[in-house]
């Protein structure tokens, strides 16, 4: 009876874990997700792990969109026919600006991940704040 219980219940966490993945993905999302896929050469489940884990919370807006440059966009240089494939992404949304640059070490196995965010803002905002904490004295 315990090893039936056992059993049942590794199913349905199995079941479990298998909700989500690069399959849901849909859209403007999967077509983010593909260019990772397609210019890294990764597994759909690699991919899905970097872009929930390091993208996703990034385009959590509505208005967002995106270029991409890969190794070939570099033609005429080594880096164009290296073992070692990058991807650069520049999202721009709402509210700021996102580099994203993906380099994948082939001999190495490994994936370096960089994001860079810019947040526009305005001169006087600084400006006030720099007065701000000028005037303090404690």
């Amino acid at each position: 009876m315990k090893k039936a219980i056992l059993l049942i219940s590794m199913i349905i966490q199995m079941n479990l874990w298998g909700l989500g993945g690069y399959g849901t993905l849909s859209g403007d999302a999967k077509n983010v997700a593909d260019a990772i896929k397609e210019n890294l050469s990764l597994n759909e489940e690699d991919t899905y792990q970097i872009f929930d884990r390091y993208l996703k919370g990034y385009l959590n807006t509505k208005n967002w969109h995106y270029n991409g440059y890969r190794n070939s966009t570099i033609a005429g240089n080594k880096i164009e026919k290296s073992e070692n494939k990058m991807y650069f992404m520049n999202f721009v949304t709402d509210d700021r600006f996102i580099n994203l640059t993906l380099i994948k070490y082939a001999k190495e196995k490994q994936i370096y991940i960089q994001a860079v965010e810019t947040l526009p803002r305005s001169s006087s905002i600084v400006i006030d704040k720099y007065n701000t904490l000028k005037n303090d004295q404690t």
